[in-house]
């Protein structure tokens, strides 16, 4: 199935997939920034939407061939990539928690991605010609080259702050046997996000040992696309989320 945008420019379906996740989530992101009102729970899921975006405009790019004429996106999903089960975690665990405030110890979660950041940073500051001349074949590149292990470790990540999203959440639903209309909206909204963050991680797996043509990372974020449908059909009839917990009247809550 072939799209034409221009004379010479075509979109397959799995490219236009990766664009309406891209934009899909900018336009939640932008919801949640408008309602955040300084929310630290609605500022975290910004940021992890903002840096899905990101990760769905870089395999966009891939796919099509365009990041020839963008070098500079060249690896950028790699740190943007392993920030989102923490980001999501901080989400989830903020949103149970709304009264508690960021502490400086909590930082230490972000090792993982400074360190990342710090060992890709001088790839990084390359000229965009060097980088085409990797993306074309044409060198061999020797800068910020990841190990092998890594798609491991990033596996192993995020099944780590999916197990600690499960245990935050079932201390919430343990201390709250007789939830309110508020805390129940709440907790099927939790429910919802970590069964999509199960089916995520449990097909990276499955298509990491049956993909054999390469195709792991296109058809992967194919699926993330249509979890992110899934979770905005679901906000539509869960408007509340994005204010969960707002200071407005109980009178006018509904």
């Amino acid at each position: 199935m072939k799209m034409i945008l221009q004379h010479e420019f075509y979109l397959n379906f799995n490219e236009l997939i990766l664009i309406f996740g891209l934009l899909l989530s900018i336009i939640i992101a932008t919801a949640f920034a408008i309602k955040s009102r300084l929310r630290i729970a609605n500022i975290w899921f910004t940021i992890f939407l903002l840096s899905s975006a990101i990760v769905f405009a870089v395999k966009f790019l891939y796919s099509t061939g365009e990041i020839i004429n963008y070098p500079h996106w060249f690896k950028v999903n790699f740190p943007a990539g392993i920030l989102r089960p923490l980001l999501l975690y901080f989400y989830i665990f903020y949103l149970l928690n709304p009264t508690r405030k960021f502490k400086l110890k909590e930082l230490i979660h972000f090792i993982p991605f400074v360190i990342l950041v710090s060992y890709l940073f001088p790839f990084f500051l390359q000229n965009a010609s060097y980088k085409n001349a990797v993306l074309m074949g044409e060198i061999t590149n020797t800068i910020g080259i990841l190990p092998s292990w890594y798609n491991g470790f990033q596996f192993l990540y995020s099944i780590g702050y999916l197990v600690l999203i499960f245990y935050c959440f079932r201390i919430y639903v343990k201390a709250n046997p007789r939830p309110n209309r508020k805390k129940k909206v709440l907790i099927k909204w939790i429910q919802l996000m970590i069964v999509a963050s199960i089916i995520f991680v449990t097909t990276a797996a499955i298509l990491r040992i049956i993909d054999i043509q390469g195709n792991f990372n296109l058809y992967l974020y194919d699926i993330y696309s249509i979890l992110l449908v899934l979770l905005s059909i679901r906000l539509i009839t869960l408007p509340e989320i994005v204010g969960i917990y707002s200071n407005s009247n109980n009178k006018y809550e509904r």
